[in-house]
């Protein structure tokens, strides 16, 4: 039991241990094995103690061949030899043992342990720089995670600051809130205020207009035999009753609101283009500018002659209104925008308060070709008889005439007839060469070609690109002119 126990555990210490436990395993062997050899009296022990002595003194390698006598030992007495199944176990354990310690490495060749220590630096080298790569990599983590830090630390403090911004941003705009409904309450006030005051000048005018009639029945009572007495305490009642007139004119101005020039020149372009006169009055007696424009660059007086309020008009020029001003957009002046819309009542007005009526826009047309583009019969006359030139080209070389026959409203029919009547040129050319009906051709305005056939235009002129009126309305697919321009032949 023993010595398969010691055969069992692995061997420590290489081959010199093993070879130290030898003797010890052979005598555990042997004292195992005893019990099966045949008892011959008192040689069994110095048998054992024979071979346990014989396995421990052999050498390495030496075997069983490698006993010696109990001679060498220094005694005459010879050794009796071992029972067979002793030296059976015997021989089973050396074997045991000897196959134990066969897979024991070999000592290492010359040279080995350099190149062991050598792969050992370089492994401890590696470990360090990949620690050293470690250490790195965590101060750059370290760094970023500062940097982070401070990032959100300016971000707060650009969030507190944006905060305080919105709060700011947000009182004054309350604040502005404030101001625009005091203005709003402001402006209400001044339009119940301009109300009173039309309503007391209109009053006032009611009652000059009482005193000037009562004025002329005093006369003719004088004329028919009052004495001067009498007609001294006439002309004294009149003088009181004028007074007390000037006296309540003082009153209303001085109850008007106190508006700037820019609310005043405001109010009055307003009160121009809805036509309310007695406002825009109201507002020329307290010191409204007649020449205050928009940021259209619009004038109250652009605004009146363009809308056809013929009364506003009349009080701006009374007023002082620049006749000729011009409107930056385009250099429309009051006469261009009253003939352009119609307002014949106006262009009269104008024209009598010595309007030019040749007076040309940016692109150099006058009045009556923006009346005859429009198709305005009446202002077309008004400005006909006031002696407007039929052949006065503007840019491109276009007449009035050219003008309505590109259109083909029955109004303009009609004017095609009043330019014709008047003398306008059938035949007028364009800076490309077209005429009144190559340009009714091509823009498929049957109507307009049929009223200058009917003038005596002539079909075959050629106008742009050498072509036909007949050419043109081929071309561009203008059925029924090309059948009225082949039945003319």
């Amino acid at each position: 039991m023993l010595a398969a126990a010691s055969l069992r555990a692995p061997s420590r210490g290489g081959p010199a241990a093993l070879r130290c436990r030898a003797p010890s395993l052979a005598r555990s062997a042997l004292a195992a094995a005893a019990p099966l050899a045949p008892r011959r009296g008192v040689a069994r022990a110095p048998t054992v103690r024979r071979v346990a002595t014989a396995a421990g003194d052999a050498g390495p390698g030496a075997g069983w061949g490698g006993a010696r006598s109990a001679g060498s030992e220094g005694g005459s007495e010879r050794p009796v030899a071992a029972p067979a199944a002793t030296r059976a176990v015997a021989r089973s354990l050396l074997d045991a043992l000897v196959q134990q310690a066969a897979p024991l490495p070999a000592p290492p060749p010359a040279g080995a342990l350099e190149q062991l220590a050598r792969v050992g630096e370089q492994l401890v080298e590696a470990q360090l720089e990949a620690a050293r790569a470690r250490e790195a990599e965590a101060a750059s983590l370290r760094q970023l995670l500062t940097q982070q830090a401070e990032m959100l630390t300016q971000q707060q403090e650009l969030t507190t600051q944006q905060q305080e911004q919105l709060e700011g941003l947000a009182g004054r705009q309350e604040r502005l809130l404030a101001v625009v409904a005091e203005q709003q309450a402001l402006a209400a006030q001044q339009q119940a205020l301009l109300a009173t005051m039309s309503q007391q000048q209109a009053l006032v005018a009611q009652l000059l207009t009482q005193h000037q009639a009562r004025a002329g029945e005093q006369r003719q009572e004088a004329a028919a035999g009052v004495t001067e007495e009498q007609l001294a305490q006439l002309l004294g009642a009149r003088d009181a009753r004028i007074a007390a007139l000037e006296a309540r004119l003082g009153e209303v101005a001085a109850v008007a609101p106190r508006l700037s020039p820019e609310e005043a020149g405001d109010a009055l372009c307003s009160a121009a283009e809805s036509g309310d006169t007695a406002k825009a009055r109201s507002l020329l007696a307290t010191g409204a500018r007649t020449a205050y424009a928009r940021k259209d660059g619009m004038t109250a007086f652009h605004l009146a002659a363009s809308r056809g309020h013929t009364a506003v008009v009349e009080a701006l020029l009374a007023a002082g209104a620049e006749l000729e001003r011009a409107r930056p957009v385009d250099q429309a002046r009051p006469l261009h925008l009253a003939a352009g819309n119609g307002h014949a009542d106006v262009i009269r007005v104008l024209l009598k308060a010595g309007a030019q009526k040749h007076a040309a826009m940016k692109r150099s047309e006058s009045a009556l070709h923006c009346a005859a583009r429009g198709g305005h019969l009446e202002a077309v006359r008004v400005l006909l008889e006031a002696g407007a030139s039929t052949d006065l080209a503007a840019k491109r070389g276009w007449r009035p005439l050219h003008c309505a026959a590109s259109k083909c409203q029955q109004s303009h029919i009609a004017v095609i007839q009043a330019l014709v009547a008047a003398g306008a040129n059938l035949e007028a050319r364009t800076s490309i060469n077209d005429t009144p009906l190559t340009i009714a051709a091509y823009n498929g305005e049957a109507e307009a070609v049929k009223a200058l056939l009917a003038a005596g235009a002539k079909a075959e002129t050629r106008g742009e690109a050498g072509k036909t009126a007949l050419e043109w309305a081929q071309e561009r697919g203008h059925k029924q002119i090309v059948k009225l321009l082949q039945r003319r032949g």
